[in-house]
């Protein structure tokens, strides 16, 4: 008897027909020694019912091409399968089968669809109830109904979407959609819908990766299977796709096509605004959010203090993101991103800092923005910083990921966490490889399999710890790179077996791992918190109204850092040249701006100083840019300042606070209000 996990293995070998085990244990998160147990297992099914078997010589591993075309293998597979799934699988299941539930369900349906017991299914029930709330939808039982959805058809539709975006990401995420079909006896052709998408796409010039296309083939085969009428209030969908839109168009020639002739615009115009939350690139009458992008990154440069080198690759390269991003808001469209608690808490300063830059998003689509969306603001410009930070590179790479921009980037911050001296080349096609000369790369990282003459390294966007881990030993060790040392942890145990008697090998290999990634976390935590740069020496309030004018808040603002030697006079100089050159650069909004130029301007040492006014001194003699704090700083490179920035810009961020400050009638004040914001 063999299991549905089993099956996905053979799915993965299959896609994969020639590779080592070590990748393919990778790839799947599991120990190599389960990898080639599982496939011993396997052919000992093989061999059982007379097919080729799966050969295995040292680390790798062959599928013949016999047992790749044998259809009749998958079918005996489906027949002597054993389901066993996991509580979040369950509650997957549990809900898409009531979305596209054909007679009534009762508990004792889901106790035969999963193979659990009664109290598990109710246990499970009770999760996905809390999961609808969220959605607007209410998980119903009556005895005339059974379980059933109650709430809008366009909410219901984008939990269900939510959903299966979540298991195509999964390793068996596919088998368990088509689970779900097959119990109401259907069999949507799946590969047909993105074959058709392709070639509308290529018709109506729109880029979107395959994986895309895939997440929206499943969703509108369940809604063809649900059957159920979509009607929305098509005002705000108006006032943003118009019918000559090739989103429009594109939207109508697939419904028509999949779901029949089409009397209802609103089946059109949604799918249409969920095409444009996840087409990554250029889209028709965006203009306006390309100058909302120029409006984030000069506030981004602003807040951090940071100028970006290759500014206008920056702000296309964001512009890609944040047309999705403006769309998802506006449209209310579900998003995840599962690594924004890793990157909030790996990234606290830059994630305050970037929220604050977000703010002119913010005003066009007039509601907040989720963590999850900030989160890959904060990769954008963590990996633009990473690059300024590191740029002798000493081995190429090519990163192929067909799951999207976003997740290409996800998926090179990680690598460049890892081999912060490589370059990287991203591809968001394997048919892009083609295009690249095998002389500009040394090495592949991709998330598929991929036909390759130089080392390939199968990777997942997100990886945990201990893949980290491996990937680095086979890259070092692949490419004997020197001067780079990332312990082994398995050789780690056989050294400490030698001298030592080990109670439980496995939590101290989890130990391990975690002191040494909390090592390489840590490795931030002596940057200088704002109390250690403010303090009374650089503190000055006016006592009356001496100061007049804009120039000479400057010139007082800097005199505590000219005092200590941070700073020399040409760093005064540079800040007054750069105000006639760009304009009111250094205006945070709220009275507050942050006097600043560039570290090669003069600066001899990390500082800050605090200027609080009587009365506003208006920048540039504008009467648009009243300013009543000045925070002038002298930064050392693009880093080191960035904790106490953060810390200062969570203050002022506090209304209170803020007005708090600008009523300080003493250094003494301030210090108090800057260690209550400290807290």
């Amino acid at each position: 008897m063999i299991d549905n996990h089993l099956l996905v293995l053979f799915g993965k070998l299959i896609e994969m027909p020639q590779f080592t085990l070590t990748e393919l244990a990778n790839l799947i998160e599991i120990e190599r020694s389960e990898v080639e147990r599982q496939i011993h297992q396997l052919n000992n099914y093989l061999r059982k019912h007379n097919f080729p078997l799966i050969e295995l010589n040292d680390d790798h591993y062959f599928v013949p091409p016999d047992l790749q075309e044998e259809t009749k293998f998958i079918g005996q597979l489906y027949k002597h399968l054993q389901i066993v799934f996991s509580e979040q699988e369950r509650q997957q299941l549990i809900y898409l089968i009531a979305f596209i539930r054909k007679t009534e369900l009762s508990n004792f349906h889901y106790q035969e669809i999963l193979q659990v017991s009664k109290n598990t299914v109710l246990s499970d029930i009770k999760k996905v109830r809390d999961a609808c709330d969220v959605f607007k939808i209410k998980f119903s039982y009556t005895r005339k109904d059974g379980y059933h959805l109650e709430g809008t058809e366009l909410n219901k539709r984008k939990m269900a979407f939510d959903l299966m975006t979540k298991m195509i990401g999964q390793t068996n995420g596919k088998w368990l959609l088509n689970y779900v079909t097959t119990y109401w006896d259907e069999t949507p052709d799946i590969k047909t819908v993105v074959r058709l998408m392709k070639q509308q796409a290529k018709k109506r010039n729109i880029s979107m990766v395959e994986s895309r296309m895939i997440e929206i083939a499943y969703l509108i085969a369940f809604i063809r299977i649900r059957n159920r009428p979509l009607k929305v209030n098509l005002q705000p969908y108006k006032a943003h796709i118009s019918k000559e839109m090739a989103v429009y168009q594109y939207s109508f020639d697939i419904l028509s096509q999949q779901i029949g002739t089409l009397n209802n615009d609103s089946e059109v115009y949604v799918l249409s605004s969920l095409l444009l939350s996840i087409i990554e690139g250029d889209v028709q009458g965006c203009d306006d959010l390309y100058d909302t992008t120029k409006r984030v990154v000069d506030t981004m440069e602003a807040l951090s203090l940071v100028s970006f080198q290759s500014k206008d690759q920056l702000i296309t390269s964001l512009y890609t993101h944040l047309v999705p991003a403006y769309y998802r808001l506006t449209f209310d469209w579900p998003f995840r991103n599962d690594l924004t608690e890793v990157i909030k808490e790996e990234n606290e300063e830059l994630f305050h800092i970037v929220n604050r830059a977000l703010d002119p998003l913010r005003e066009v689509v007039s509601q907040p923005i989720s963590d999850d969306e900030i989160a890959y603001f904060v990769i954008h410009f963590g990996g633009q910083l990473e690059s300024q930070l590191h740029e002798k590179k000493q081995y190429r790479a090519l990163i192929i990921c067909p799951n999207g921009i976003s997740s290409s980037l996800i998926l090179k911050t990680e690598l460049n966490q890892l081999f912060p001296d490589f370059s990287f080349l991203q591809k968001h096609s394997v048919d892009d490889l083609r295009l690249v000369a095998k002389e500009d790369y040394d090495m592949i990282f991709s998330t598929v399999y991929v036909k390759a003459d130089k080392p390939l390294y199968i990777v997942k966007p997100i990886m945990s710890s201990l893949a980290k881990n491996r990937l680095a030993q086979r890259v070092i060790k692949d490419f004997m790179i020197e001067n780079y040392m990332v312990p082994n942890i398995d050789d780690l145990l056989k050294t400490i077996r030698k001298y030592a008697t080990i109670h439980d090998e496995k939590k101290l290999h989890r130990e391990l791992l975690h002191t040494m990634i909390s090592q390489e976390s840590e490795k931030g935590d002596d940057l200088p918190m704002l109390t250690d740069l403010l303090t009374k020496n650089y503190i000055q309030v006016e006592k009356d109204k001496a100061i007049t004018g804009w120039k000479e808040a400057i010139d007082r603002s800097c005199q505590p850092l000219l005092e200590h030697k941070n700073i020399g006079p040409e760093y005064v100089e540079a800040i007054f040249k750069k105000l006639e050159t760009y304009g009111a650069y250094i205006d945070l909004g709220q009275g507050v701006a942050i006097p600043h130029a560039r570290p090669e301007d003069g600066v001899k040492e990390l500082g800050m100083s605090l200027l609080v006014l009587n009365e506003p001194v208006y920048l540039l003699d504008d009467e648009k840019h009243p300013i009543q704090l000045l925070v002038t700083l002298a930064a050392i490179d693009n880093e080191t300042h960035l904790k106490a920035l953060s810390q200062l810009t969570e203050i002022l961020r506090d209304k209170d606070r803020l007005t708090a400050l600008k009523q300080a009638k003493s250094p003494e004040d301030v210090l108090e209000l800057i260690q209550e914001g400290g807290e």
